[in-house]
């Protein structure tokens, strides 16, 4: 990372008892503001870089540690790169689902395009020049919403953790989500009262309502999914139904979930609606969307991002190519208009099967789909006389065994491959080098504004 961010030892602290003042240097993955103080980095929640603070020191993290937490006793100067109070979600100081909300605009672009240059130069790329960084313009930019539920008897509640801890956040309405998520999920709450139904406690595996599940595709398109772990009463599952319909919600399902642990949706799901599928409309293709399809939680975002990627890889009517991490076939489809045949690969079955009938449904008839784990069919589906591969792997990457895959490929072919984790990008990249392709392209894409992660595309060419 640049030196504009990096933690930098403060060499004018005035130190007053257990106080200390000094300039922020840089921010946690949490979001918090650090200063490095004799040896220690100091961790100051409701601070950004150039804030110049008066704080507490409090204890480190553990016995030992090096990192200890600051109280914020007073603002001294705020910094420039510090949004408006008008700009600042009422829920910053709790919520941990926007860790960059205290930055400007123009100063969270600048952080995560520097969050990308510092992933580079740890596959040993240095110095490379990225595209500009494509931003969200949209306010309701987050298509998708996962609720949270806690409490019992009149106090259950929902809303989003805290951030470092499962506290509950309480939040009726995110500014950066659709209206309607916050709007049902109280509505639930109240029934949940109402017919004498519990939240699941994660430390005595008890209650019912775990998560709410929420997406809109825009036109009507609504699906929700609750999960729960003891057994909902008739009563609250008929009003539930009656909620559905209320907020037009047209896939609506309950999910027993009785795992330990963080997975959101897992096991049978019962539909209390008619359909069981949305729609979405994304470059000019139809998709059936359901409970499990991937699909980027920023639609606007996501159009101009798969844009570049299919730009980059071109056209070819004599020539092949390859959908790897494929999902329900969002890009597979595009890329058969360019190319003579593509074969899109997916580990979850459900996913394929809905990305053979969007195919069906649009009418195109030279793409294929393969349910399986790419490491398996990579090593001869990269034997094909392909010109252009596309990869959207999920955050942990496509894996040492899937770049060295890629090196059957022949001279010449473009590959686009999208990350949502930089740590994979690092690993990936340096592998995919060792591999013989050259970058060509870095162009990151703000799918998350205020929250710490973007998408990352890098363009690269088969030497």
């Amino acid at each position: 990372m640049t030196d504009k961010y990096k933690v930098s030892e403060v060499s004018s602290c005035v130190q007053d008892v257990d106080q200390i003042v000094a300039e922020i240097s840089a921010l946690s993955e949490k979001g918090e503001g650090i200063f490095k103080y004799k040896g220690d980095e100091v961790y100051v929640k409701n601070t950004v870089p150039q804030d110049v603070v008066r704080v507490k020191l409090l204890a480190p993290f553990v016995k030992g540690s090096k990192r200890r937490l600051g109280k914020l006793v007073e603002m001294i100067k705020s910094s420039p790169r510090r949004a408006k109070p008008s700009e600042i979600c009422t829920h910053q100081e709790l919520c941990g689902g926007c860790p960059l909300g205290l930055l400007n605009v123009e100063s969270q672009y600048e952080y995560k395009q520097q969050l990308i240059t510092s992933a580079l130069e740890k596959a040993g790329i240095r110095g490379f020049k990225q595209l500009a960084f494509t931003g969200s313009a949209h306010k309701d930019c987050r298509h998708k919403s996962i609720r949270f539920f806690k409490g019992s008897g009149d106090d259950v509640c929902q809303g989003f953790y805290q951030s470092r801890s499962h506290e509950l956040c309480k939040v009726v309405s995110c500014p950066l989500e659709i209206a309607w998520f916050g709007d049902l999920a109280q509505d639930v709450c109240k029934t949940a009262r109402e017919t004498f139904v519990d939240a699941y406690d994660e430390e005595t595996e008890k209650g019912c309502l775990r998560t709410l599940t929420m997406r809109d595709c825009g036109q009507g398109e609504r699906l929700a999914v609750l999960s729960y772990n003891d057994p909902l009463p008739e009563e609250f599952v008929e009003k539930l139904g009656e909620l559905f319909i209320k907020y037009q919600v047209r896939a609506g399902f309950i999910q027993c979930n009785q795992t330990r642990g963080n997975r959101i949706m897992t096991g049978v799901l019962k539909p209390l609606t008619k359909d069981e599928a949305i729609k979405t409309e994304l470059c000019g293709f139809d998709f059936e969307v359901g409970p499990y399809t991937f699909l980027q939680v920023n639609p606007v975002v996501a159009q101009n991002m798969y844009e570049a990627a299919l730009k980059w890889c071109g056209e070819d009517p004599k020539r092949e190519s390859l959908d790897l991490c494929c999902g329900c076939g969002t890009m597979t489809l595009m890329l058969a208009k360019k190319f003579k045949k593509v074969t899109g690969v997916e580990i979850v079955k459900e996913a394929v099967e809905a990305a053979f009938g969007n195919a069906v449904k649009a009418g195109i008839d030279n793409a294929n789909f393969i349910a399986a784990d790419l490491k398996i069919v990579l090593p001869e589906l990269s034997k094909k006389d392909l010109a252009a591969v596309i990869a959207d792997p999920p955050r942990a990457g496509l894996g040492s065994a899937n770049c060295r895959a890629l090196k059957n490929l022949p001279k010449g072919v473009k590959l686009a491959v999208i990350f949502c984790g930089l740590k994979a990008l690092s690993r990936d990249l340096k592998e995919l080098l060792d591999a013989g392709f050259i970058l060509k392209a870095v162009q990151g894409f703000d799918m998350f504004p205020k929250a710490m992660g973007c998408e990352t595309l890098c363009m690269l060419e088969k030497q």
